[in-house]
């Protein structure tokens, strides 16, 4: 068994100014234009049984090399760096750095290099691709539909037809 440990303190979670992100990656101190944030996590082989058995994951991994051998299941604080489309937001991009003098023994070659100074409690935000934007805006048009439709419901019920406030009531006893 492997112990994975993120320890970097300039960093800290709450929850992000993006919305229905859930948590984000924020910084505690400055940090400077070129720095990074490693990334954290175990290696998995690209489609090998490690790789099918966290695919609960599979939206938060990230490519371990260049060759697309390996995949790394993050477990530090680079897993939490945020997507957006938006380049004015962007404070930070996904590269292969390989001979950087790493933090953590748990890192690869994957780093976060900071394309501008962040500071102290300000959000990281990254962009993945667009494979993943694509991802997510089907995530977010889903949530704001369901919204939608919740509120269609909502005022479909006030109206009090055939005792359907009164049924969904006794059904949710069940």
């Amino acid at each position: 068994m492997i112990f994975v440990e993120e320890t970097d303190t300039r960093f800290s979670i709450k929850e992000s100014s993006i919305p229905n992100a859930g948590w984000g990656c924020f910084a505690n101190t400055l940090l400077k234009k070129n720095s990074w944030l490693e990334i954290i996590g175990v290696y998995v082989t690209t489609g090998g049984i490690a790789d099918q058995c966290t695919h609960y994951a599979k939206r938060y991994k990230f490519a371990g090399s260049p060759k697309m051998t390996a995949k790394i299941v993050p477990m530090g604080y680079g897993g939490m760096v945020n997507h957006s489309d938006n380049p004015v937001l962007q404070n930070c991009n996904l590269e292969y750095a390989a001979g950087l003098n790493k933090r953590s023994e748990h890192a690869g070659q994957v780093i976060y290099r900071f394309i501008r100074d962040i500071l102290p409690d300000e959000e990281l935000i990254g962009n993945y691709g667009p494979n993943i934007a694509q991802e997510i805006k089907k995530v977010n048009n889903n949530l704001e539909f369901v919204d939608d439709n919740k509120k269609e419901i909502e005022r479909f019920l006030k109206f009090n037809l055939y005792g359907m406030p009164q049924l969904i009531k006794n059904l949710s006893h069940l």
